[in-house]
């Protein structure tokens, strides 16, 4: 039995998350095809607003300068961190 949470969390942290994943997640998974197809929807999505609201461009010039110097492991954490970042810039008062 297909462990729901455990897929769309697989899914949610493909390195490179794009049409041709999608695909490959719905033929190995069609029971979860409504989910997977959200999932990737909001993904995309919130990665098309986190450019559009992006910090100015010299800021995110010496974040990614910095992260040059972090472990693997790390860097996932701070670009997640970054992403999230982007996300609520401008939402600050």
């Amino acid at each position: 039995m297909t462990n729901r949470d455990d897929v769309l969390d697989d899914f949610a942290i493909e390195p490179e998350l794009s049409h041709a994943v999608l695909k490959v997640y719905l033929s190995k998974y069609p029971e979860l095809s409504d989910d997977l197809l959200e999932l990737f929807h909001d993904l995309t999505l919130s990665d098309m607003e986190a450019i559009v609201q992006a910090p100015p461009l010299p800021d995110l010039v010496r974040q990614l300068r910095f992260l040059q110097w972090l472990e693997p492991d790390c860097l996932l954490t701070k670009l997640r961190l970054l992403q999230t970042k982007a996300m609520t810039f401008g939402d600050e008062e």
